[in-house]
């Protein structure tokens, strides 16, 4: 009985937990410049992870593990309701900022236990304007190869996360 009761209390102050974000460090600010193509998205190869660039200075992570060809890739994000889930995540959600042909970017990583969202980031080289090599925060992951393709309707940037 006393373990039941014990469990039950445990339960209810963690679904009690609110989530909360800690604050981004980097600034989000307008992309003008031209070393990155934006109009579509970044996969790495065999397309296990994408993301997306904005004008705005905004970066959606498409996740990782996709399974599929670059097409497939393309008809996933044709369907909004694919990917709708998304804008109620904050760990899709983070900025890049673009200084002499480096990318930084900072993203929300998914909450720990305590519902606390957490922030990491991840910066590169850009190699030309289809081609990123980006350093993972996991050293035992090390520098992964990122390359464009065009989409002609990319998700939407605006979400409820970045301001």
């Amino acid at each position: 009985m006393r373990k039941a009761l014990l469990f039950l209390i445990i339960l209810g102050a963690m679904t009690s937990i609110t989530c909360s974000r800690r604050a981004l460090q980097t600034t989000r600010q307008d992309y003008l410049g031209t070393e990155l193509r934006l109009d579509g998205v970044y996969y790495n190869k065999p397309q296990k992870a994408h993301f997306f660039l904005y004008r705005n200075g905004v970066f959606f992570d498409g996740g990782t593990g996709f399974r599929g060809s670059v097409n497939d890739l393309m008809k996933f994000y044709s369907q909004k309701e694919n990917y709708i889930t998304a804008y109620q995540l904050p760990y899709a959600w983070g900025v890049f900022s673009i200084e002499n042909n480096q990318i930084l970017i900072e993203k929300w990583v998914s909450s720990d236990a305590f519902g606390i969202y957490t922030t990491t980031n991840f910066d590169g080289a850009i190699i030309n304007d289809t081609t990123l090599l980006l350093n993972y925060p996991v050293k035992s992951i090390a520098v992964d190869t990122f390359y464009f393709h065009k989409l002609s309707e990319k998700p939407d940037s605006t979400n409820t996360f970045i301001k």
